[in-house]
């Protein structure tokens, strides 16, 4: 079975994880950050995942361009798990319609709840409530690897809310799309508590970030994939967004995942 995955913060890569340990044959791991890089296509899998975390109420705009160029020609079997903070969307839907033009379909989904990791608007929780969750969140995943064992099809949505879903959630989803998260891409910024580490630059999995004299400067020529990976994994928090609150707001990421692994998976 190929995992095809994106992470930011760890929770989605720990959540593959956590499912890989439950799925009854050998499992691979595959970041699609690298496989884009590396211009690879398909894959010869028979079972399929497609692990990612809710973006700004819909797919990531990685996973976008992935399921636009990546084909899965034997795959017989494929399964979505999608990490939120709670948002109720119809990202199950969207997956699906990218599998349809190669004549495939969503076989099975799981909806997962993290934590919020959308600090520029949100307190990050603090620990009890991040392990509380971490706990509910494995027995899901371990629950929706059972289903995928058997090979039997279901789409697990939990939490709904149909006016958020059909109404509010699609005109957000187009106004973040049509201004670029509200011009949020040309809002980050190191404040003076920076150390010029260059960690940011490592773990940007959309390659904006360059280390100019020690300093990081976002290249307005490339596109921010909004994973906020340069945010909440600086080791001295000195990533701020512009008219924003976090530098009072809090940072998180997945306490078992390094910025290495992220880093990795470019």
């Amino acid at each position: 079975m190929d995992i095809f995955y994106y992470s930011g913060t760890g929770f989605t890569l720990a959540a593959a994880r956590t499912f890989a340990g439950y799925i009854d044959e050998e499992v691979r791991l595959r970041p699609i950050v690298q496989l884009l890089r590396e211009g690879r296509t398909s894959s010869g899998a028979e079972k399929i995942g497609l692990f990612m975390p809710m973006h700004a109420f819909g797919m990531p705009e990685a996973f976008i361009r992935f399921l636009g160029e990546f084909s899965f020609p034997h795959a017989s079997f494929i399964c979505a798990l999608v990490t939120r903070g709670g948002s109720p969307t119809r990202m199950h839907l969207e997956i699906d319609r990218f599998l349809e033009r190669q004549g495939k379909r969503l076989d099975a989904f799981q909806y997962v709840t993290t934590p919020n990791t959308f600090d520029i608007i949100f307190h990050v929780p603090e620990e009890p409530a991040v392990l509380e969750a971490q706990k509910h969140a494995e027995e899901d995943i371990k629950q929706f690897a059972r289903q995928v064992n058997r090979g039997e099809a279901g789409i697990r949505l939990g939490y709904r809310n149909r006016f958020h879903e059909n109404i509010t959630f699609p005109i957000l989803r187009g106004l973040n799309r049509m201004t670029g998260y509200f011009n949020l891409q040309n809002s980050f910024y190191a404040d003076d508590t920076c150390t010029g580490c260059g960690q940011c630059e490592q773990v940007c999995l959309s390659g904006k970030i360059r280390m100019e004299a020690r300093r990081p400067v976002w290249e307005k020529s490339v596109s921010c994939q909004y994973c906020l990976a340069c945010l909440h994994l600086c080791p001295v928090q000195a990533i701020q967004v512009k008219n924003s609150k976090t530098p009072v707001l809090g940072r998180i990421r997945h306490p078992d995942i390094s910025w290495k692994e992220i880093a990795g998976e470019k």
